[in-house]
């Protein structure tokens, strides 16, 4: 696709640690930027390389060029062609997180709540560790979240 290039600020998001990432600590400048003045366009960092419309319309460019030369060319096909493994794996990832990860955290605590029935014999370490695993399938379903969302 033709497009015209400019030269914007690095985006930081490309050479941040995984505590950065995952804590969002690569945004504290420009936070504190629009903290002190309006941001304007040119505060604005450059989008990731995979997120850029050149290489996006590069990409579903060439499959829409094999469409084109069928009989019936489809714009929905080209673009689920050029993007079906992104969104499976997303899918995939989703559907983790949500049958799994927190279905279970209703499960935990109904579990957990079993404890403090006055006629429960349910010992105290049983109440930690269920409390304990709805804690972890929180933070794991957070992480899943920011993983998959903000790569």
């Amino acid at each position: 696709m033709d497009t015209v290039k400019t030269e914007d600020k690095p985006n930081p998001r490309e050479s941040a640690n995984i505590l950065s990432v995952l804590s969002f600590w690569w945004t504290i400048a420009l936070f504190k930027k629009g903290y002190y003045k309006d941001l304007a366009e040119e505060d604005l960092y450059s989008p990731l390389k995979k997120d850029k419309s050149e290489y996006l319309g590069d990409k579903l460019e060439v499959e829409w060029e094999r469409q084109v030369k069928k009989k019936k060319p489809s714009l929905l096909t080209a673009i689920v062609k050029s993007f079906r493994w992104e969104y499976t794996i997303l899918g995939l990832f989703h559907a983790v997180n949500d049958l799994v990860i927190r279905l279970t955290q209703p499960l935990l605590l109904g579990k957990l709540l079993e404890y403090f029935k006055p006629e429960s014999d349910m010992p105290k370490n049983d109440a930690y560790l269920y409390a304990a695993g709805i804690v972890i399938s929180h933070c794991c379903s957070t992480l899943y979240i920011i993983l998959l969302l903000m790569p």
